[in-house]
């Protein structure tokens, strides 16, 4: 987030009953934690790499989580006509100067912009089908993009607000295959039997 905004949600998703229903659906109401795409711009800051590939007619972004591929459409087309609701928007890109400059309308409202450990307990920070954002990629070096994306969803918020950070190229990283592990029961399984291990080795320890 930009230095000294605050973001603030508007008087339907900011009373007492939207907060205690967020609270009581912390655990899923995140997209993320049911391996859902969450959304742009989130999907452009979480803790995984993409690729961005250019052609004469479109920008693509291929995403390590969820195999998630974005298609920035560059042929000068306008957004399709709506209401139509995608986990990632549309994207319509143009160069302004030497910024690359993408507009994103058409969302769902199943994405979330973030996970807020400060939003008073609400793990996704909510969006509507109504988000606007306007992203700006401007590349500052050979390794360097400065990303800043302007949000707004006045259903949500009651001003637009923007977020603003470098990405950083890693030539030598690769892509790999993400799995989700929603529903796995051998993970839980399989720790337990090893603290169940721990808890017998301990045992024979004890003098």
């Amino acid at each position: 987030m930009s230095r000294g905004q605050r973001v603030c949600g508007t008087p339907e998703r900011g009373d007492q009953e939207r907060k205690q229903e967020n609270a009581a659906n912390r655990a899923t109401a995140d997209p993320e934690s049911k391996g859902y795409l969450p959304g742009v711009p989130r999907i452009m800051y979480m803790p995984f790499p993409f690729q961005i590939f250019q052609t004469p007619t479109h920008v693509a972004m291929t995403f390590e989580y969820a195999q998630g591929v974005r298609i920035v459409y560059t042929n000068g087309t306008p957004h399709p006509r709506g209401p139509i609701e995608w986990w990632l928007g549309d994207s319509r890109g143009r160069w302004d100067g030497d910024t690359f400059v993408v507009d994103i309308t058409n969302y769902n409202d199943k994405g979330s912009l973030a996970t807020n450990a400060a939003s008073q307990r609400v793990r996704a920070i909510p969006q509507s089908e109504a988000l606007h954002v306007v992203e700006r990629f401007t590349r500052v070096d050979e390794n360097t993009i400065d990303y800043e994306a302007t949000i707004e969803d006045p259903k949500v918020f009651t001003a637009p607000w923007r977020v603003a950070m470098p990405l950083h190229r890693e030539p030598d990283y690769q892509i790999f295959e993400y799995a989700c592990h929603e529903g796995n029961l051998a993970i839980p399984n399989t720790l337990s039997a090893g603290r169940a291990r721990d808890k017998a080795g301990a045992t024979r320890r004890t003098p």
